[in-house]
């Protein structure tokens, strides 16, 4: 089996990488393995501290309703309120209750005041630090639930303008006696105690997040992209790892946001070992550009020199401006060979351009001996039939074609001269062809300034009264147009008649780009066909075909100066 082989380049980067690629896979996995270890650590300690908040709000809660209960069934002045008496004393015990309750204020910092409804009336006590608005929201939210009966042993969420608050409303005998628990508070003071100044708490009434801060607007953004599975748990964000827990008896849970920047967790380590690896890359691309500007950039840049001479740049050639003695020495002998190479190829294309002009010699020759046979039998038949007038005609038309095949027959002519001439030639054959000829040329003005080799046009013409249809009327039609491309614009010349046409076989071998053969018949037509590709070269299109009669077609390039917008076509008759 063959090897399949490898650049220099491949090989070199090869050797280093792979033993970078085995110290930074196991570096990976290490790093890997570490940050894990770590994290969960620090998730442990996360979760260790957000039990310490829960539970400090747990405490606060249970002391709560311990506190209301114990008012609701012992307190004497809540019994009397509970009992059928007069306004008056029930006053005296709302007032005394009242009063008992401002000490249980102060002694709890997180309780934030209590409410007491009996008969329609209610009196309330709160913290002094407590807006007035927020005072009236919280007691508009315990009077509404009383009137529809919706008071329960429960404690309920009550989501304010300004923060969110706690509300446990213990009811006896129509009355009712709530306690109000500002939990930030009690998680605010916990926090300042053993958190540091950049963990938050924030808090969530099912899945509502209840406070208006930008974390809390951050973390209902991402909840919003992950909804939260359970109640408790944590989540790793770009930003901040989440620890989250229920509060008991409520429908509260709450979330310890940490920032990333103090918690080493996976991602990170993953970043770390992502620049392990961005170094060793770098050290591997130091390690190889001594040798890729000492070796590798040499060789590309012979390569490309190779490249592009083979793209047919030959002058290319390879530069000497390399610092090892090697590839100077390669370079110089590589350009001399080049030179070389480039003088043989130009005395190689002088000698094909000699052996072409020998071949366009040789047509030439062979176009004139054709015509001087057709005109000396033209003469000869005159001659015969005794018409002395035609022929003195004969001899002078004869005399301006001799002038006229007698030039280069490939230095282009304008058309207007190619159809005088064939003119010319038409009114010879007239008088010795003894046939009727109905030629029409359809042509605009500006195709007459367009340039074609001598003897296009009249070497379609000969060949249809050549091969005419004897005892009747024969009709050319001549057709020039430019036709108009995206890059260039071509001569379209047709040449049409009403004679026997080209026989199948001919036709066949005829349409052949590559056909050439002289095979005696439409010696003319042949001749035309190797000018037209010697001179145009694949630019020009030849075809033949027949349809009622021979229709002959050459389309050529025209050149840009001749490249004009064409006018409106004009028939004209080559008859007068």
């Amino acid at each position: 089996m063959k090897r399949t082989a490898k650049n220099f380049r491949t090989r070199i980067l090869k050797v280093f990488l792979i033993g970078y690629f085995l110290i930074i896979l196991t570096l990976f996995i290490y790093s890997s393995y570490l940050s894990k270890s770590y994290t969960e650590s620090l998730q442990n300690s996360g979760n260790a501290m957000m039990n310490l908040y829960v539970n400090e709000l747990d405490n606060l809660l249970r002391i709560s309703r311990d506190y209301l209960n114990e008012i609701i069934t012992l307190n004497t002045e809540a019994k009397i309120l509970q009992s059928i008496t007069t306004e008056v004393v029930k006053y005296g015990a709302a007032y005394e209750l009242i009063k008992s309750m401002r000490a249980q204020l102060t002694l709890e910092e997180g309780i934030s005041g209590f409410i007491i409804h009996y008969n329609g009336r209610y009196y309330y006590i709160f913290q002094d630090s407590m807006s007035f608005d927020t005072k009236k929201e919280i007691n508009t939210f315990i009077s509404d639930r009383i009137k529809e009966k919706q008071i329960t042993r429960d404690w309920m969420v009550i989501e304010g303008t300004e923060k969110p608050f706690l509300a446990l409303t213990y009811s006896s005998n129509e009355t009712y006696i709530t306690i109000v628990i500002d939990f930030e508070s009690v998680t605010s003071e916990v926090l300042n105690k053993y958190a540091s100044n950049e963990t938050e708490i924030v808090f969530q009434n099912d899945d509502m997040i209840l406070q208006y801060s930008p974390i809390a607007k951050w973390l209902a953004k991402e909840q919003g992209k992950d909804a939260p599975g359970s109640s408790r748990g944590n989540t790793v964000h770009d930003k901040y790892m989440v620890f989250s827990n229920s509060i008991t008896d409520t429908t509260l849970t709450m979330n310890v946001l940490i920032p990333n920047g103090n918690v080493f967790t996976l991602q990170t380590a993953q970043y770390y070992v992502f620049g392990i690896l961005l170094l060793a890359i770098l050290c591997a691309v130091v390690s190889v550009f001594y040798l890729y500007g000492e070796f590798i950039a040499p060789l590309q840049s012979m390569t490309q020199t190779m490249q592009d001479i083979s793209a047919g740049q030959i002058t290319a050639e390879m530069s000497a401006k390399y610092d090892v003695e090697e590839f100077r020495q390669t370079a110089s002998i590589f350009n001399g060979m080049m030179k070389q190479i480039r003088e043989l190829k130009i005395q190689s294309y002088e000698k094909e351009i000699q052996e072409q002009k020998a071949r366009l010699q040789y047509l030439q020759l062979q176009i004139r001996p054709h015509f001087f046979l057709n005109c000396l039998k033209t003469f000869y038949a005159l001659l015969q039939q005794n018409k002395k007038r035609a022929l003195e005609d004969a001899i002078m038309d004869t005399s301006k074609f001799f002038r006229y095949i007698f030039r280069d027959t490939f230095t282009p002519v304008t058309v207007r001269e190619e159809l005088n001439f064939t003119q010319e030639y038409l009114n010879l054959q007239k008088n010795s062809a003894g046939i009727l000829i109905d030629c029409e040329i359809s042509a605009d003005d500006k195709v007459l300034d367009t340039k074609l080799l001598p003897l296009t046009i009249q070497t379609f013409v000969e060949n249809s009264i050549k091969y005419a249809r004897p005892n009747g009327k024969l009709q050319i039609r001549i057709t020039l147009k430019i036709l108009s491309g995206e890059e260039a614009s071509y001569l379209d010349l047709t040449v049409s008649d009403n004679g026997q046409g080209y026989s199948d076989e001919w036709l066949k071998r005829m349409n052949e780009p590559d056909y050439h053969m002289e095979d005696g018949q439409h010696v003319g037509v042949l001749n035309l066909k190797r000018r037209l590709y010697l001179h145009y070269g694949e630019a020009a299109e030849f075809a033949v075909r027949n349809h009622y009669g021979a229709i002959s077609e050459v389309i050529i390039p025209i050149p840009f100066a001749e490249n004009l917008p064409a006018k409106e076509i004009e028939s004209v008759s080559c008859n007068e």
